[in-house]
């Protein structure tokens, strides 16, 4: 029982010795925010590949780069995930295959995640 309350009190003492802040964290996610940004997002479409549902869409933006983009929509349930900007549908496409069927659900789950969470770290309206 000594053990694992030592791991406990280990656990808690932790990030106070490696001073991560968690304010610090914050100052930098409002270095981030650009007033008045949006960010939108547009299905392009879905086909089978390899028994898998791919799905395309497409993230364009206003103040804001939208390459980020790539590190938020990409989720537990997303293989094999593309991401490029393409001049001529204007935007930063994101390319993930899904579970065929019931993948779409976690298409969508995914999708509204990143999309909060792009939107709050650069402080936009997703509109």
């Amino acid at each position: 029982m000594q053990f694992s309350i030592s791991l406990l009190v280990l656990g808690a003492v932790a990030p106070l010795l490696s001073g991560a802040s968690p304010v610090g964290q914050l100052s930098e996610i409002n270095k981030r925010v650009i007033p008045g940004c949006k960010v939108h997002q547009e299905w392009i479409g879905d086909w089978s590949e390899a028994g898998l549902s791919r799905k395309r869409t497409k993230f364009t933006t206003e103040l804001v780069n939208p390459k980020d983009i790539c590190r938020y929509f990409n989720c537990l349930g997303m293989s094999n995930q593309q991401c490029w900007w393409d001049e001529g549908l204007g935007g930063q496409i994101v390319d993930g295959s899904f579970a065929f069927g019931a993948g779409h659900g976690t298409y969508l789950g995914c999708l509204a995640n990143a999309m909060d969470q792009w939107a709050r770290d650069n402080g936009c309206e997703i509109v």
